[in-house]
């Protein structure tokens, strides 16, 4: 159920900081870079360059580059998965303990087909090979400082969950069964998501979907503890879903990490991961930010 608590953020009124994280042998990254930071207040997006000299405190002035950035990119090729420069950056900002606190999010972006590091394994990833790809990138990340939740309410952005679920391949499907049987509270969603198994076989999963919406406040312990007893209700082959624009307590966090052997059928998308699935789908991020009303 989309709820509305506390004051409204300020609205974005500037291009995203980007910290871009590359082996300095990919000239395409570098090239890339370079063009933003020539291209000055014109530009898309904000590259943050990275301290790379021996002066005394540049490991803090790196901490203080990351946690002023919006989006951390680290751009994948073979050269900087071997660098141990890029992969010393990459696990700095995996280590950040605040990086979900400043809302900083963190988006891996192939840029040369690799072996993509274990870390990076259940991220969603952005495809930017080659000159093309990189293009894309760019317009991508520019569409990345439209995304700002004080521009919509729960009802809009339970409008923008669904279309997001739907363009993921997610199917509408009935609740009256479930909820006739009593097996489930009241739910915002049930979704199917059909897809065929390894020998061929069409397999249709069910998925309990709740979506939270805060202005302000973070999403507390309350709507996961809902979302997996309604889980537990159902046969081993359902999912649960729990999608929100806010960030996850620490007391949240905490009993998702004790408990995620038990909860394997749980799902959990916060802000972060939100807006990196966003960035996948341009046309919803243009209809659900512009202020434009949304047809019907």
């Amino acid at each position: 159920m989309a709820v509305n608590e506390g004051p409204i953020h300020r609205e974005q009124d500037r291009h995203p900081r980007v910290y871009l994280i590359y082996a300095a042998e990919d000239t395409q990254a570098a090239q890339f870079v370079a063009s933003q930071a020539d291209a000055g207040q014109s530009a898309d997006i904000r590259p943050i360059r990275s301290s790379r000299n021996g002066l005394s405190g540049w490991k803090r002035a790196i901490d203080q580059q990351l946690q002023a950035s919006d989006f951390v990119v680290i751009m994948l090729s073979p050269s900087s998965v071997e660098s141990a420069w890029a992969r010393w950056e990459a696990d700095r900002a995996l280590r950040l303990e605040d990086l979900a606190d400043r809302d900083i999010t963190l988006v891996p972006a192939i840029i040369e087909n690799c072996e993509v590091p274990p870390e990076f394994a259940d991220i969603q990833m952005l495809d930017a090979r080659g000159e093309e790809g990189l293009a894309r990138l760019r317009r991508q990340l520019s569409f990345a400082s439209k995304i700002d939740w004080a521009r919509l309410g729960p009802q809009r952005f339970e409008a923008l969950v669904t279309d997001l679920l739907l363009a993921l391949g997610f199917r509408q499907t009935g609740q009256d069964t479930l909820r006739s049987e009593g097996r489930l509270s009241v739910p915002d969603m049930v979704l199917s998501y059909p897809y065929i198994d390894p020998f061929g076989i069409p397999i249709e999963e069910t998925w309990i979907v709740e979506i939270k919406f805060y202005s302000s406040a973070k999403a507390d312990l309350k709507a996961v503890h809902q979302v997996a007893e309604d889980v537990s209700r159902l046969p081993s082959s359902a999912w649960g879903l729990l999608v929100t624009n806010g960030r996850l307590t620490s007391v949240t966090r905490h009993w998702l990490a004790e408990e995620g052997s038990r909860l394997a059928r749980l799902r959990v998308i916060e802000g972060q991961e939100l807006k990196r699935l966003l960035l996948f789908s341009a046309d919803l991020i243009e209809r659900y930010f512009d202020g434009r009303p949304l047809p019907g």
